[in-house]
């Protein structure tokens, strides 16, 4: 398109606001094939909008106010005139470059495409899900996960919110060194030791800080619901868990009705922990620098399951840096303490953990 390749190299600062409630970030904006990229300062891409589906919010005003659909979160605020007139200029090539149909011709084309995408998704229900779980980006995930929270919340509480507690587990969350989509959250209400929701929400049964003399149990069980994450998407489970048409709807529309998040919510809290294999869950504790032994001796299993754990411990005969001062273990003890009966059983409401500096 001879708009777009006039403008293949321009570039211009932005500002960016992942979604509802994110703090908004300084930005790069560039142009890709048919696409918009969003990176940091480092260059590294945040996110992709498609060209074509990309929305002015304020049409004719200063600086203008992008989405990259109509029912997308993310904004983008851009204030260069010529990036603006780029992709406006854009945006019109691809306006009249779409064909102009009567509406049977649509409602015949539209049916097609409709009935060639069901019957491919009923005969290759696993390639429909593989295709999903490719497009959907971080940023989605972690929406999807946050209204999937509130759900949880009806059932285990309310995010424990203590402040000095929330601060511990900041700290702790620096010092395992997690990715900084990672959010530990601690739940006051009944729920196995810890699990994963999509977006990276790792939730952790209070017993965990309330039970123990120290971080280290807690810790690996960080390291273990990291490692499952890894090994099996959790956005896949709960898709495989929903169903095709649920996985559908996210492909074609964004979302995933509260209904099915509602119905999932009740699932995972006392679905099935997921397997890591001994060894590649004892690399994570060696690259985290925490020893298996603690968490492997509180599990609740046969003892000759954690012989392999306890024997391949990689700092059995090593001190450890350590994982929390005390006075910070006994902050995070308290996460939970100070809650009213209401915020108990109330009505759920959304948690951020502290930023990474």
């Amino acid at each position: 398109m001879t708009a777009l390749t006039a403008y293949q190299r321009l570039e211009s600062m932005g500002l960016w606001h992942a979604a509802p409630g994110a703090p908004r970030r300084d930005v790069l904006v560039s142009f890709g094939k048919a696409t918009l990229i969003v990176s940091d300062h480092d260059e590294t891409a945040l996110t992709h909008w498609s060209l074509a589906a990309v929305r002015r919010l304020n049409p004719g005003e200063h600086p203008a106010l992008y989405s990259p659909g109509d029912e997308a979160f993310e904004t983008l605020v851009i204030d260069d005139p010529l990036m603006i007139d780029a992709i406006e200029q854009v945006r019109r090539a691809i306006r009249r470059r779409r064909p102009r149909s009567n509406r049977l011709g649509l409602f015949f084309i539209f049916s097609f495409v409709l009935t060639i995408t069901l019957f491919a998704a009923f005969i290759l229900p696993d390639a429909v899900l593989r295709h999903t779980l490719s497009v959907v980006p971080a940023v989605k995930r972690a929406s999807i996960g946050q209204e999937l929270l509130t759900h949880v919340e009806r059932h285990a509480g309310r995010v424990c919110d203590n402040p000095y507690g929330q601060a511990a587990l900041a700290k702790l969350q620096l010092r395992l060194d997690l990715e900084r989509s990672s959010r530990l959250l601690v739940m006051p209400g009944p729920m196995r030791e810890a699990l994963t929701l999509p977006g990276r929400f790792v939730l952790l049964n209070r017993s965990l800080v309330e039970d123990f003399e120290g971080a280290d149990a807690m810790a690996g069980y960080v390291l273990f619901e990291i490692a499952a994450a890894d090994a099996s998407d959790p956005l896949e489970r709960m898709l495989g868990n929903l169903g095709l048409i649920s996985t559908l709807r996210l492909l074609t529309t964004g979302r995933v009705s509260d209904r099915d998040l509602a119905e999932y919510a009740k699932t995972v809290l006392s679905a099935a922990r997921s397997k890591v294999n001994d060894a590649e869950l004892l690399r994570a504790f060696e690259t985290a620098k925490v020893s298996s032994g603690p968490y492997a001796r509180s599990l609740n299993v046969p003892e000759g399951e954690t012989l392999g754990l306890i024997g391949g411990d990689p700092y059995r005969d090593t001190p450890t840096p350590v994982l929390l001062p005390d006075a910070d273990w006994v902050a995070l003890q308290s996460v939970c303490v100070n809650r009213s009966a209401k915020s108990r059983g109330g009505e759920p409401g959304k948690f951020q953990l502290p930023h990474r500096p």
